[in-house]
């Protein structure tokens, strides 16, 4: 399915077509909105897609805007939109930045339910309902393990039992599980990420992904993130699902 989302086009009728100036690159099939003279309505990008500041002719359609649909996101293809290490290019308190740095977990749940993915970051060929839900919930219980193995070796220390080496043994398998499953679902994330806008790796080949999620977690999701949003027309959110206002294009799945 395509995207619908706002945009400014330049546009003159050109044999019972439109022509339409692309505000960005833009894949095929694309729902573009356009707003002239008071008047709204849409055009689909022709096959093949077409580049920012390229001219296409199109068909008018007089389809509105839907804030149900719910497609992935569509972005730059070939290139990511921007740098890995860019990410204070909206600032240094924008919600994606702040939420990817202290919460990187939700942050990495929010592209993965852009995406359609599932909780380990692969495709799904079911309808997924509940990425951010299951996600959070994960982290949840793993916070909720470690602060209860901590309280509970200090009630048994109060009472004299000293059980402080087995609690660390525990609380050390628990971390190294749960890293474990951030780093392979960051990685999966974005590989899939990359599959979607054709996006080359440009080093470390064969293991790119991985190791942009073993060094720079962070840093790694919050370029997915604004790769796969327009934040200069729909200001992040850190508090849903997508990562997105509820007024901005539904990317939830």
């Amino acid at each position: 399915d395509p995207i619908q989302e706002p945009a400014m086009a330049a546009t003159t009728a050109v044999g019972g077509l439109v022509e339409v100036v692309a505000p960005t690159d833009l894949l095929e099939g694309y729902i573009l909105q356009i707003n002239e003279n008071g008047e709204s309505f849409s055009v689909v990008v022709p096959p093949g897609g077409v580049k920012e500041g390229q001219t296409f002719l199109a068909e008018r359609s007089s389809r509105p805007y839907a804030s149900s649909d719910t497609p992935p996101p569509v972005g730059p293809e070939g290139k990511w939109k921007d740098g890995i290490c860019d990410c204070c290019a909206f600032g240094c308190c924008h919600p994606a930045l702040c939420l990817g740095c202290w919460c990187t977990t939700l942050a990495m749940a929010q592209v993965m339910t852009r995406f359609k993915l599932n909780w380990t970051g692969s495709p799904n060929q079911e309808p997924v309902s509940k990425t951010f839900q299951t996600t959070a919930s994960i982290l949840f219980a793993y916070i909720c393990s470690i602060i209860g193995m901590i309280f509970l070796s200090g009630i048994l220390a109060a009472i004299g039992v000293n059980v402080a080496g087995l609690v660390d043994i525990v609380v050390r398998i628990l971390q190294l599980m749960f890293f474990i499953y951030v780093m392979v679902a960051a990685a999966t994330t974005r590989r899939e990420v990359r599959a979607h806008y054709h996006i080359p790796e440009q080093s470390c080949t064969g293991c790119e992904d991985c190791c942009c999620a073993f060094w720079c977690t962070c840093c790694m999701v919050t370029q997915m993130m604004r790769h796969s949003a327009d934040y200069q027309q729909y200001p992040a959110a850190c508090c849903t699902e997508n990562g997105l206002p509820p007024d901005a294009p539904a990317h939830v799945v």
